[in-house]
């Protein structure tokens, strides 16, 4: 009678060391599939930002471009608006301006935003994601 407990014991540790065998690689792919898509949201937030910033600047400068082109846009378009998730002081807007060529206005907008990971594996705690539009009048 004995030796049947002991091998219901030894059958249930089996188990449990298997489970804990599974159960980590699991974890580490469902939390790594949360953090990437994590990025990838970031990603396409700063993009759409900095497309919804461009499409501002391009309406503040509209059909004045000979006045407008010169004055400082920074003053005319904010940081209002922001996708959700995004954080404003991580938000960097390097730089916004026009540049006359011709006829041709090219108006332009440059956007930083540092990510954090989560977890820092291999090095990559953080990272930069930069995004440049431009559109030409």
């Amino acid at each position: 009678m004995s030796n049947s407990v002991f091998a219901r014991l030894g059958r249930q540790g089996a188990l449990s060391l298997e489970f804990a065998l599974a159960a980590l690689p699991f974890m580490l792919l469902f939390m790594g599939g949360i953090e990437m898509s994590r990025y990838v949201y970031t990603v396409q937030a700063v993009h759409s930002h900095a497309d919804a910033l461009l499409r501002k600047t391009l309406v503040y400068v509209g059909s004045d471009a000979q006045n407008r082109c010169l004055t400082d846009l920074a003053a005319a378009v904010t940081r209002s608006g922001l996708p959700m998730g995004l954080e404003p002081e991580r938000l960097v807007q390097e730089r916004r301006g026009c540049q006359r060529s011709g006829s041709v206005i090219l108006v332009s907008v440059d956007i930083r935003y540092r990510f954090t990971f989560a977890v820092n594996l291999f090095g990559t705690g953080e990272t930069s994601i930069t995004r440049a539009a431009q559109q030409s009048l």
